[in-house]
This record gives C-alpha cells, sequence and structure tokens, in this order.
C-alpha cells in the first residue's frame, strides 16, 4: 500500500492519497525504498502537487522528516522554486531550521542563486521563508474564524 501512496503522491493524485491514509493511516510518514528516503509529502512537494501536499497536512504528515540527503519537503519546494507549496508548507508549520546534508536550510537554498546566471533577484520562496511568522499567525487567524 506505500508504494501506491508514493505513486499517487508522485502522480498528484489527492483522492487516491487521502482514501489510501484513511484506509491505512500509519503508512503517511513511510519512507520508500528506492534509496531516497522520501515520504509521500516530500515526493508531492518536488513535483509541485499542491493538492496533495495539502491533502497530506490534513491528514497529520510530518512535514519534517528528512530524506536521504537530509532535506525536507519544504527544501524540495524551495529548491524546484514553487512558491505556492512553500507558502502552504510555511503556514503549516514546516521547519525553516533544519539543514540538509550540505548544511543549508530551506532559506539558504532560497538565497543561493546555485549559480544560475538568470536569477537576478532573490526568489519569492526566500520572501515567504521570512515572512514565516506573519504567514503562520494568519493561518492561525483563518483557522480560529471558520
Amino acid at each position: 500500500m506505500e508504494r501506491q501512496l508514493w505513486n499517487a503522491a508522485s502522480d498528484g493524485d489527492a483522492s487516491t492519497v487521502t482514501r489510501l491514509v484513511e484506509q491505512c493511516p500509519e503508512i503517511i510518514n513511510k519512507t520508500d525504498n528506492d534509496n531516497q528516503g522520501r515520504t509521500a509529502v516530500i515526493k508531492a512537494a518536488i513535483k509541485g502537487h499542491i493538492s496533495v501536499v495539502k491533502a497530506l497536512i490534513a491528514a497529520r504528515a510530518d512535514l519534517n522528516i528528512q530524506d536521504r540527503d537530509k532535506r525536507t519537503a519544504l527544501h524540495w519546494a524551495v529548491e524546484k522554486e514553487d512558491s505556492e507549496v512553500v507558502r502552504v508548507l510555511v503556514g503549516a508549520g514546516a521547519d525553516l531550521s533544519l539543514r540538509d546534508y550540505w548544511k543549508k536550510t530551506p532559506i539558504d537554498i532560497a538565497d543561493d542563486d546555485g549559480g544560475n546566471w538568470w536569477c537576478a533577484s532573490e526568489s519569492e520562496c526566500s520572501d515567504i521563508l521570512r515572512a514565516a511568522p506573519r504567514i503562520r499567525a494568519q493561518q492561525v487567524l483563518e483557522e480560529n474564524m471558520s
């Protein structure tokens, strides 16, 4: 069943992800066995599948599990410059201080242009990470009002 979850997360199939996690909640944080050590939420973040990321957050996925390279879903979303996924992960409380294998936090990755000559300015992801306390406060406010 874990393989089905990882495939559904990678494919962006939020309804299958939700169904599988409801049927078997203990699989939500299982890591793959293909030497990457990635959870469903990491796989969804890498592919930019926001609906899957949201479904896994709603099901209480651990956002701070690190893969083989010690990267979290947030590290990967920043690496992919997916500001929407970054905003959702930050709002859900992903840890901004975790360091990957190369000792980089998500904000380090956002601030590093990686040698890409086309990166003229700090990414939108960097702005989101710097605004994390405000984003989290807004998230709490919205949850309390609904």
